[in-house]
């Protein structure tokens, strides 16, 4: 069929400037195009409606299986042909905007890639229309396409042009100037540096991102609950998810195994329990935090006033804070049961289903990634009020390119905001996602879904393995744990 608005064509000095955010949503969120290709036979234009499909930031056109009658074979595409006989055609957008992009396109025939494709979520519609897999893989029309007259290179996506590199890290666990084992939490600290929790090695370390130097800051490599009142370094520590630093430049640490948050003094650099007892349970708001039982309290926060620590005290299904002065507990959200969270309601008496990660923005904004629940959601910093921003509850990947509310999530553990944007560790879909805070569009930016380690540098090609800690400093780069790889890498 052929679409009666005009197209707008665009010259060869424009195109670079017209792949622009505008264009690369449209490439996240259209479905249906026109190509228009040069026929095999005839040696003539051919304009077709067909439907596109972005798989992990990869534009693919692919169909289902051509009819076949009794012992025939499958019914050739003309679009495929063509292709095969000219692999320049024309890319015309036509949804969201009209625009002509001249595009270059390359059949799919490795058995393993097409598989990968046709598995994807965003084909689930071409597996609902046949018996099985194994019939698409093996007889789907499947082309990837490409763009930019000049040697037809890959088109700016969600990413941009930014490429991945480990950090630290060499895809194998252990601990040296190389090597981590498990990294989660990650942050920037007051002298520049980047501190991260180094999970199974049971120690808080620092990496100078100038000379990639390591430098122990606390835990003594044993699993367990010793050393307050003495040296950081000579400290067990057991099982650190997150770290925070105040204004004064001390260091928290969640410990979740010990059920308590640490407190090492940045001019001493002696350990102490800031919060918690050390044995699992509910007790003591409004009192003392260092009389007050959690139970695995995997996130810490500070608040944008500096005045408090915000805990995810998830074995409790409950947020509390600490306050620095007075060192009292409080109540800041949930009420203990794993019940579904009601929008708008008041933070402090509606359920949260395993709060698990916080992030604040500028304003006292805080985000809350549930991990039980699957979603997302944002507390207004003067009304107290809950809201719904990503996931549908139910676990899964998928809803990349639309609004994030409809997408779903697995195990969200790490959020962090930049500048309208809320970037989520997806752990369990193996992802780092990004959330356009002013479109509500959810995008996969580092991943491919698939559990693995890189290659780098391409994003949307590099595979991660249950990522944790996500960070954005103040120059935009963004730092990823990513966990079971054992590597820290960056995103810039």
């Amino acid at each position: 069929s052929t679409d009666q608005t005009p197209h707008k064509p665009m010259s060869k000095g424009d195109l670079d400037r017209a792949m622009n955010a505008e264009i690369r949503n449209a490439l996240n969120i259209d479905r249906t195009i026109d190509i228009i290709t040069i026929g095999a036979k005839s040696g003539l234009p051919r304009q077709t409606e067909i439907w596109f499909t972005n798989v992990s930031g990869r534009i693919i056109i692919c169909g289902t299986p051509g009819a076949t009658g009794d012992k025939g074979p499958r019914t050739p595409r003309d679009w495929l042909a063509n292709l095969k006989a000219n692999p320049a055609f024309t890319f015309c957008l036509k949804e969201s905007l009209h625009v002509e992009l001249p595009a270059r396109a390359v059949e799919i025939v490795d058995t393993a890639d097409r598989r990968y494709l046709m598995s994807a979520p965003a084909t689930q519609w071409y597996r609902d229309q046949v018996e099985s897999l194994a019939e698409l893989v093996q007889h789907s029309p499947i082309v990837e396409v490409f763009f930019d007259e000049k040697g037809f290179a890959n088109i700016p996506s969600a990413t941009g042009n930014s490429r991945v590199t480990t950090l630290i890290g060499t895809g194998t666990a252990g601990y040296s100037d190389q090597q981590v084992n498990n990294p989660y939490g990650l942050v920037i600290g007051p002298d520049g540096a980047l501190y991260f929790c180094d999970l199974d090695n049971q120690r808080i370390r620092r990496l100078d991102l100038k000379t990639r130097q390591t430098t122990t800051i606390a835990g003594n490599g044993a699993r367990a609950y010793t050393g307050d009142g003495g040296p950081a370094t000579d400290a067990a520590l057991n099982m650190p998810h997150e770290i925070q630093f105040d204004a004064a430049g001390n260091l928290y640490i969640a410990e979740r195994d010990n059920h308590v948050i640490r407190k090492v003094d940045a001019k001493s650099h002696l350990i102490s329990t800031f919060a918690g007892t050390g044995t699992p349970g509910f007790s003591g708001d409004g009192g003392p935090a260092v009389r007050a039982q959690l139970r695995q309290p995997h996130s810490i926060a500070m608040h944008p006033d500096q005045r408090r620590l915000l805990v995810c005290d998830i074995g409790n299904h409950r947020m509390r804070q600490i306050d620095f002065e007075t060192g009292v507990i409080e109540p800041f959200g949930g009420t203990g049961t794993r019940q579904p969270t009601a929008e708008g309601a008041p933070i402090g008496s509606t359920p949260l289903n395993g709060p698990r990660t916080i992030t604040f923005d500028r304003a006292g904004t805080l985000y809350l990634a549930l991990r039980e629940g699957n979603a997302i959601y944002r507390v207004d910093g003067a009304t107290l009020t809950i809201h719904h921003v990503a996931g549908t509850g139910e676990q899964g990947y998928a809803g990349d390119g639309g609004p994030a509310r409809r997408a779903k999530l697995a195990g969200p553990k790490g959020l962090a905001w930049s500048d309208d944007a809320l970037y989520v560790a997806d752990t369990e879909s193996h992802v780092i996602r990004k959330i356009d805070l002013k479109t509500g569009i959810i995008q996969t930016i580092l991943g491919t879904g698939q559990r693995g380690d890189g290659p780098e540098p391409e994003p949307l090609r590099c595979a991660l393995a249950r990522p944790h800690g996500v960070l954005v400093d103040t120059r935009g780069v963004l730092y990823v744990g990513d966990s079971e790889a054992h590597r820290i890498r960056a995103l810039r």
